[in-house]
């Protein structure tokens, strides 16, 4: 569980700010990320093999994007497992600093995929 932590400030910040990765599909990663200032330069929460987590009341800024990312999230889903539910509730995404030197994707929930053994 991560609870009521800062990660990151508006000048200096992590290029992911929190990362939940699992180590594959049958040993995936669960918990909790709550009620935490989250300031990223690309990702503020990121996944991989991920079961039953929950991000719940985050602050999440996307800010100080001095390098050229392919694209910034806030919270960015992905490798969910067979059953896997994902809570995602009462996060507020304040802030979204893009360095647009060149067109780049840009969004505060992306989920992308789901992770399937068959």
């Amino acid at each position: 569980m991560v609870d009521n932590c800062q990660v990151g400030d508006a000048v200096k910040t992590f290029y992911e700010g929190i990362a939940y990765w699992g180590n594959d599909p049958t040993s995936p990663v669960t918990g909790v990320i709550q009620n935490s200032d989250i300031y990223a330069g690309r990702r503020a929460i990121t996944t991989f093999f991920i079961a039953n987590n929950r991000y719940l009341n985050n602050n999440i800024y996307i800010a100080d994007p001095k390098v050229v990312r392919a694209f910034y999230d806030g919270i960015y889903l992905t490798g969910s497992v067979v059953g896997d539910t994902t809570v995602v509730k009462g996060n507020k995404f304040v802030k979204c600093d893009v360095n647009t030197t060149t067109a780049k994707f840009a969004g505060f929930l992306v989920v992308y995929g789901k992770y399937r053994r068959d």
